[in-house]
């Protein structure tokens, strides 16, 4: 006796038990995950709350008071990817706080009665409090997401700060102290090098908003080393002209290699610090080299003053000489040969 097993099975399911869709089968809608509409999540070891506010907008709270929002347009029921969203927003929000509660920022805060919106420079910051030193006169202790970049007075700032040789202040950040020197110039982004005379290396980095313009001050009295340092060291301090008019001039080796920048000048101290000059211009002095003032062997590149050099003499008896006998070099040579 046989059976026929097919006249068993529901429509649809053939032989084998897989289910085959046919003309007679129901469909079936599907499955939908109900949206996240809040979200308890950790990020650096800071606890947040992100809740929906609809239209692909979520809000993010820590401790109960909103510190960045953001659009998601993905699976709003993915929890992952709504998490690594939030972060992204934070990381966001955390670098726009930087800009706008440094020191010396230029910013413009937006009054929430009012909504006026008004120019000025960040004073000091601490915790959420913001102290901006207002355009219009006064100060203003207001929040950090009230504030956005000023980016026409930012741009302008940047400006003044750009060219070779302009007297500035650089407001240490770690310490607060200020420090007198000059701009050499930005070095991309928001950086600029700047060069405080003997402070050990030719030059820092430094962001443009720990920098100002040096108030201008009364001229500066007479030096009074030079002639005495003359007599110490004789009139060497000065190559001759046939030696000086074969150091190139300032930037004409800029597209040279550092390490095969030729030295034409050297000068000492103490037998450890050392300046070595490899471009010089005899109109105002400044020179272009290798600098080592602090004589510990961690020289960088910088510009100096070779009047500033001829005239340094703290303690009133090591003066700076130049090496009579050096021979022209690079950065090998020296090396070699101290």
């Amino acid at each position: 006796m046989t059976t026929d097993t097919t006249t068993r099975q529901p429509k649809g399911v053939p032989v084998g038990g897989q289910f085959a869709a046919t003309a007679h089968s129901d469909s079936v809608a599907a499955l939908e995950r109900p949206a996240i509409e809040d979200l308890t999540f950790s990020h650096n070891d800071d606890e947040y709350e992100i809740e929906r506010d609809g239209n692909g907008r979520y809000t993010i709270y820590s401790d109960e008071s909103e510190v960045a929002s953001f659009t998601y347009d993905a699976d709003p029921a993915d929890r992952s990817a709504l998490e690594t969203a939030a972060v992204a927003a934070l990381t966001e929000q955390n670098e726009r706080l930087k800009l706008v509660t440094s020191p010396g920022a230029r910013v413009l805060w937006t009054d929430p009665d009012g909504c006026a919106v008004h120019p000025g420079k960040v004073v000091a910051a601490e915790g959420e409090i913001v102290t901006v030193a207002l355009t219009s006169g006064g100060e203003a202790e207001v929040f950090g997401n009230e504030l956005t970049v000023d980016e026409a007075a930012t741009s302008k700032h940047r400006d003044a700060i750009s060219p070779i040789d302009t007297p500035v202040v650089w407001t240490d950040p770690s310490t607060g102290k200020k420090h007198h020197g000059r701009s050499l110039g930005s070095i991309g982004g928001d950086n600029f090098a700047i060069q405080i005379p003997f402070a050990g290396r030719g030059f820092s980095a430094a962001k443009a908003h720990d920098l100002e313009l040096a108030a201008a001050g009364p001229p500066a009295p007479p030096v009074k080393f030079t002639e005495p340092n003359r007599k110490i060291r004789g009139h060497n301090f000065y190559a001759p002209k046939a030696v000086l008019s074969k150091v190139p001039a300032l930037g004409a080796t800029e597209d040279t290699p550092l390490e095969e920048k030729k030295f034409h000048l050297h000068y000492f101290t103490g037998g450890a610090a050392n300046w070595y000059i490899a471009e010089y211009d005899p109109a105002t002095g400044k020179a272009f080299g290798l600098m080592d003032p602090s004589g510990r062997g961690d020289g960088s590149w910088g510009y100096v003053s070779l009047p500033e050099l001829e005239a340094y003499n703290p303690s009133g008896y090591r003066v700076i000489e130049r090496d009579c006998y050096f021979s022209q070099g690079n950065l090998a040579h020296v090396t070699r040969n101290n």
